[in-house]
């Protein structure tokens, strides 16, 4: 029987004061550091009376008391030592009530458990959820998450067994350092690992389900679906309201990285639709003076902004520095054309086609979800 849902923190302040936001496989690298820079930018711009939420998600309990612990312990030094929060505060500033308005809710999910995944969505949607034992301090026990304002897709399996280390020195002294390891092509992979071979799932024979597929993609698209109560908001609610999906690509996990899924969770609806944010792979950057950014991604077949470039109009972009579209182009990438454009949404399309296909199978298979 569902436990009556207890009366949460943030519910002192109205919905307006509230920020919600779930990253998977957050218990360490880019997913950590996407809660740590999230609570950074939040206490520097934010309301000083709103609250942060953030539901990070990982494998097992114990990774989830980790991950509590060190995004606590990051709101608290945040709180005492951000110069921005300081000023707009004033002269009554108390850190420790600057830290009380950021909440951590860590529930475990597992990506490649198509039964847990469903259970997990079910749990937000129509449930409560309570953080695992072993905390001190604030406890968040039978809560509940009345929506979604961004979800970011970080967890991903890479299937990787280690490094060519002869192949990496020849990769940097032939095509330079930033090149090799923005674009490495010298790890070692493993051998394909199937789900239907691992007992613990109880997958059928067929079809064939990958692990790294299902980690990176199908499961995420399946959570997608499944939270779709959350993100979306009634007819008569502000643009600026609307959930965000934001789904991580594979990059190299760095200390002061997410600055681009940190933006796009924190960023006003309206900057993004005057940027055509829907349109860009954004990515983040850094110089060498350690100044982390934003910046747009080539995606090949695409370009930057679903465009024709060429040399010329590549040469006017009047982005500045590091952030210019010709800095940190992958050696060989072809100027995208209006038929390579045309190409790419055919094959998006049905890609996604594919993907529904998939979705509805799968349920169908685990007699899982109610399709309408």
């Amino acid at each position: 029987m569902e436990a009556s849902a207890s009366v949460a923190p943030w519910e002192e302040v109205g919905p307006e004061e509230q920020l919600f936001v779930l990253i998977t496989g957050a218990n360490s690298g880019i997913g950590l550091g996407t809660g740590q820079r999230l609570i950074d930018e939040f206490l520097a711009t934010r309301s000083l009376k709103a609250h942060l939420i953030l539901i990070p998600t990982t494998r097992s309990a114990s990774k989830s008391l980790l991950a509590i612990k060190a995004l606590r312990a990051h709101a608290e030094l945040a709180a005492r030592t951000s110069s921005a929060l300081r000023s707009r505060a004033g002269d009554g500033y108390c850190w420790q009530d600057a830290a009380r308005r950021i909440h951590v809710l860590s529930p475990s999910l597992d990506l490649c458990d198509l039964r847990g995944v469903y259970a997990f969505a079910d749990r937000l949607v129509r449930g409560t959820l309570s953080n695992p034992e072993g905390l001190e301090g604030e406890y968040l026990r039978n809560v509940r998450i009345p929506r979604l304002d961004t979800v970011v897709f970080n967890a991903a399996y890479g299937g990787w067994s280690g490094c060519n280390y002869p192949k990496a020195v020849w990769a940097i002294l032939s095509q330079g350092l930033v090149q090799a390891v923005t674009y490495p092509n010298f790890k070692n992979s493993l051998s394909t690992s199937i789900l239907n071979e691992q007992k613990g799932y109880g997958y059928p024979e067929k079809p064939l389900l990958g692990e790294v597929f299902c980690a990176c993609v199908f499961g995420h698209y399946v959570l997608a679906h499944q939270l779709l109560p959350l993100l979306s908001r009634r007819s008569t609610d502000p643009p600026s309201s609307r959930g965000r999906i934001v789904w991580s690509s594979s990059i190299e996990a760095v200390a002061d990285g997410a600055a681009s899924t940190t933006w796009l969770a924190l960023q006003d609806q309206a900057s993004l639709d005057e940027l055509q944010a829907d349109r860009v792979k954004w990515g983040s950057s850094c110089n060498r003076h350690l100044e982390s950014g934003v910046k747009k991604t080539e995606v090949e077949g695409w370009g930057w902004e679903g465009k024709p470039e060429t040399d010329e109009t590549i040469a006017a972009d009047p982005a500045q520095c590091l952030l210019h579209k010709s800095v940190g182009r992958r050696l060989g990438t072809k100027n995208v054309t209006e038929e390579m454009l045309v190409e790419f949404e055919v094959e998006g399309a049905r890609a996604w086609r594919e993907m529904e296909r998939l979705r509805l199978q799968w349920a169908d298979i685990l007699k899982l979800g109610k399709e309408e």
